[in-house]
Protein backbone atom coordinates (compact mmCIF):
# COMPACT_ATOMS: atom_id res chain seq x y z
CA UNK A 1 0.00 0.00 0.00
CA UNK A 2 2.73 2.36 1.11
CA UNK A 3 4.61 1.52 -2.49
CA UNK A 4 1.27 2.18 -4.32
CA UNK A 5 0.64 5.24 -2.73
CA UNK A 6 4.74 6.78 -3.39
CA UNK A 7 4.24 5.49 -6.82
CA UNK A 8 0.90 7.91 -7.13
CA UNK A 9 2.71 10.48 -5.88
CA UNK A 10 5.41 10.39 -8.26
CA UNK A 11 3.24 10.04 -10.97
CA UNK A 12 1.51 12.89 -10.23
CA UNK A 13 4.49 15.36 -9.59
CA UNK A 14 5.41 14.34 -12.91
CA UNK A 15 1.86 14.78 -14.59
CA UNK A 16 1.82 18.13 -12.93
CA UNK A 17 5.07 19.62 -14.08
CA UNK A 18 4.00 18.83 -17.38
CA UNK A 19 0.64 20.85 -17.46
CA UNK A 20 1.27 24.52 -18.13
CA UNK A 21 -0.07 27.08 -20.55
CA UNK A 22 2.53 27.49 -22.43
CA UNK A 23 3.88 30.49 -25.13
CA UNK A 24 6.66 29.49 -27.64
CA UNK A 25 8.47 32.32 -29.53
CA UNK A 26 9.41 29.93 -32.44
CA UNK A 27 11.70 29.90 -35.68
CA UNK A 28 14.86 28.25 -34.37
CA UNK A 29 17.09 28.66 -37.37
CA UNK A 30 14.76 30.25 -39.98
CA UNK A 31 13.82 32.82 -37.62
CA UNK A 32 13.77 36.62 -37.84
CA UNK A 33 16.75 38.16 -36.09
CA UNK A 34 16.13 41.21 -33.80
CA UNK A 35 17.88 44.28 -34.33
CA UNK A 36 18.54 47.66 -32.72
CA UNK A 37 17.33 50.50 -34.93
CA UNK A 38 21.13 51.17 -35.13
CA UNK A 39 21.86 48.11 -36.40
CA UNK A 40 23.26 46.36 -33.46
CA UNK A 41 22.07 42.33 -33.21
CA UNK A 42 20.48 41.57 -29.98
CA UNK A 43 22.29 38.99 -27.41
CA UNK A 44 20.82 37.40 -24.95
CA UNK A 45 23.55 39.59 -22.63
CA UNK A 46 21.82 42.84 -24.23
CA UNK A 47 18.45 42.36 -24.07
CA UNK A 48 15.13 40.63 -22.11
CA UNK A 49 12.20 39.23 -22.98
CA UNK A 50 8.67 39.23 -21.42
CA UNK A 51 4.93 37.82 -22.52
CA UNK A 52 2.27 39.41 -20.95
CA UNK A 53 -0.48 41.40 -21.78
CA UNK A 54 -2.18 44.76 -21.28
CA UNK A 55 -4.14 45.90 -18.10
CA UNK A 56 -5.69 49.24 -18.47
CA UNK A 57 -2.27 51.56 -18.42
CA UNK A 58 -0.32 48.26 -17.24
CA UNK A 59 1.92 45.52 -18.82
CA UNK A 60 1.02 42.18 -16.35
CA UNK A 61 3.97 39.77 -16.92
CA UNK A 62 2.77 35.62 -17.97
CA UNK A 63 5.23 33.30 -16.10
CA UNK A 64 6.92 35.83 -13.86
CA UNK A 65 8.68 32.26 -12.22
CA UNK A 66 9.58 30.57 -15.35
CA UNK A 67 13.12 30.02 -14.99
CA UNK A 68 13.62 29.34 -19.08
CA UNK A 69 12.02 31.78 -20.83
CA UNK A 70 12.24 33.44 -24.14
CA UNK A 71 15.90 34.42 -24.77
CA UNK A 72 17.68 35.83 -27.97
CA UNK A 73 19.91 33.11 -28.72
CA UNK A 74 23.57 33.50 -29.12
CA UNK A 75 24.76 30.53 -31.48
CA UNK A 76 21.77 29.55 -33.14
CA UNK A 77 21.78 29.64 -37.03
CA UNK A 78 24.18 30.57 -39.74
CA UNK A 79 24.75 33.31 -39.65
CA UNK A 80 24.64 32.81 -35.92
CA UNK A 81 22.49 34.73 -33.02
CA UNK A 82 19.64 37.31 -32.89
CA UNK A 83 16.83 34.70 -32.88
CA UNK A 84 14.71 34.19 -30.22
CA UNK A 85 14.20 30.96 -29.10
CA UNK A 86 12.40 29.09 -25.35
CA UNK A 87 8.97 29.73 -24.06
CA UNK A 88 6.92 30.92 -21.05
CA UNK A 89 4.94 28.43 -19.23
CA UNK A 90 2.57 28.72 -16.44
CA UNK A 91 1.70 25.61 -14.36
CA UNK A 92 -0.90 27.00 -12.05
CA UNK A 93 -4.30 28.52 -11.78
CA UNK A 94 -2.38 32.00 -12.12
CA UNK A 95 -2.33 31.77 -15.46
CA UNK A 96 -6.50 31.38 -15.94
CA UNK A 97 -6.60 34.88 -16.12
CA UNK A 98 -4.70 35.52 -19.58
CA UNK A 99 -7.31 32.58 -21.27
CA UNK A 100 -8.02 34.29 -24.40
CA UNK A 101 -5.72 37.77 -23.71
CA UNK A 102 -4.15 38.95 -27.02
CA UNK A 103 -0.55 37.98 -26.26
CA UNK A 104 1.99 41.33 -25.96
CA UNK A 105 6.13 40.62 -25.97
CA UNK A 106 7.96 43.51 -23.55
CA UNK A 107 11.40 43.33 -25.40
CA UNK A 108 14.01 45.72 -23.94
CA UNK A 109 17.48 45.91 -25.27
CA UNK A 110 20.43 47.77 -23.25
CA UNK A 111 22.22 48.51 -26.78
CA UNK A 112 22.52 51.52 -28.40
CA UNK A 113 21.59 53.95 -25.15
CA UNK A 114 18.67 51.32 -24.59
CA UNK A 115 14.56 50.99 -25.34
CA UNK A 116 11.85 48.83 -25.12
CA UNK A 117 9.18 48.19 -27.65
CA UNK A 118 6.32 46.30 -27.32
CA UNK A 119 4.65 43.77 -29.58
CA UNK A 120 1.38 41.71 -30.39
CA UNK A 121 -0.15 39.76 -33.26
CA UNK A 122 -3.20 38.04 -33.90
CA UNK A 123 -2.13 35.10 -31.29
CA UNK A 124 -4.18 34.79 -28.48
CA UNK A 125 -3.37 33.22 -24.90
CA UNK A 126 -4.58 29.56 -25.32
CA UNK A 127 -7.20 28.54 -22.65
CA UNK A 128 -5.42 26.59 -19.18
CA UNK A 129 -5.82 23.64 -20.34
CA UNK A 130 -3.73 21.44 -18.03
CA UNK A 131 -1.23 20.58 -20.77
CA UNK A 132 -4.06 19.51 -23.12
CA UNK A 133 -4.26 22.05 -26.15
CA UNK A 134 -3.02 24.52 -23.89
CA UNK A 135 0.18 25.74 -26.15
CA UNK A 136 0.91 28.06 -28.57
CA UNK A 137 3.92 29.39 -30.86
CA UNK A 138 4.32 32.96 -31.94
CA UNK A 139 6.87 33.27 -35.27
CA UNK A 140 8.73 36.54 -34.74
CA UNK A 141 7.17 37.65 -38.98
CA UNK A 142 4.20 37.52 -37.11
CA UNK A 143 5.07 40.67 -34.65
CA UNK A 144 3.12 43.93 -35.06
CA UNK A 145 4.53 46.83 -33.20
CA UNK A 146 2.41 48.83 -30.46
CA UNK A 147 3.82 52.40 -29.25
CA UNK A 148 2.29 55.54 -28.53
CA UNK A 149 3.57 56.75 -31.82
CA UNK A 150 1.30 54.41 -33.52
CA UNK A 151 -1.94 55.88 -31.70
CA UNK A 152 -2.91 53.28 -30.66
CA UNK A 153 -2.91 51.72 -33.73
CA UNK A 154 -0.47 48.64 -35.11
CA UNK A 155 2.22 47.98 -37.81
CA UNK A 156 3.82 45.24 -39.38
CA UNK A 157 7.18 44.66 -36.93
CA UNK A 158 8.65 41.93 -39.56
CA UNK A 159 10.67 43.07 -42.37
CA UNK A 160 11.64 40.36 -44.92
CA UNK A 161 14.77 42.27 -46.25
CA UNK A 162 17.76 39.93 -46.86
CA UNK A 163 20.37 42.43 -45.50
CA UNK A 164 19.87 44.88 -42.74
CA UNK A 165 23.15 47.53 -42.61
CA UNK A 166 25.97 45.25 -43.08
CA UNK A 167 24.42 41.98 -41.57
CA UNK A 168 22.72 39.64 -43.44
CA UNK A 169 19.30 38.16 -42.57
CA UNK A 170 17.95 35.48 -45.15
CA UNK A 171 14.48 35.31 -43.06
CA UNK A 172 13.67 38.66 -42.03
CA UNK A 173 14.31 41.04 -39.05
CA UNK A 174 12.72 42.90 -36.27
CA UNK A 175 13.98 46.17 -35.12
CA UNK A 176 13.65 47.08 -31.39
CA UNK A 177 13.49 50.97 -30.53
CA UNK A 178 13.38 53.42 -28.11
CA UNK A 179 9.86 52.88 -28.02
CA UNK A 180 7.96 55.05 -25.05
CA UNK A 181 5.73 53.22 -23.13
CA UNK A 182 2.06 52.88 -24.74
CA UNK A 183 -0.53 55.01 -23.96
CA UNK A 184 -3.53 53.73 -22.14
CA UNK A 185 -5.45 53.51 -25.60
CA UNK A 186 -3.44 51.01 -26.97
CA UNK A 187 -3.18 48.64 -23.69
CA UNK A 188 -7.37 49.02 -24.26
CA UNK A 189 -7.21 48.14 -27.70
CA UNK A 190 -5.36 44.87 -27.11
CA UNK A 191 -7.54 43.82 -24.46
CA UNK A 192 -10.47 44.70 -27.05
CA UNK A 193 -8.43 42.60 -29.30
CA UNK A 194 -8.63 39.31 -27.37
CA UNK A 195 -12.36 39.61 -25.97
CA UNK A 196 -13.16 39.60 -29.68
CA UNK A 197 -10.80 36.04 -30.12
CA UNK A 198 -12.47 34.99 -27.12
CA UNK A 199 -15.90 35.52 -28.36
CA UNK A 200 -15.11 34.66 -31.90
CA UNK A 201 -13.75 30.96 -30.74
CA UNK A 202 -16.95 30.20 -28.72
Amino acid sequence: MKHTLTTLALVALTLGSAKATTVTGSGGTTGARFFTSSGTLLTSSNSTILVGKGVGASFAQFAVTDITPIAINDAIGTPAGGRWAGSFADTSATANPFNGAAIVFKITTTADGGGTSYFTSTSLFPTNGGGVGDSISVPASSLTTFSAADSGGGTAAFNASLTFGANSTPNGYVLIGTTPVPEPSVFALLGLVGLVGLRRKR
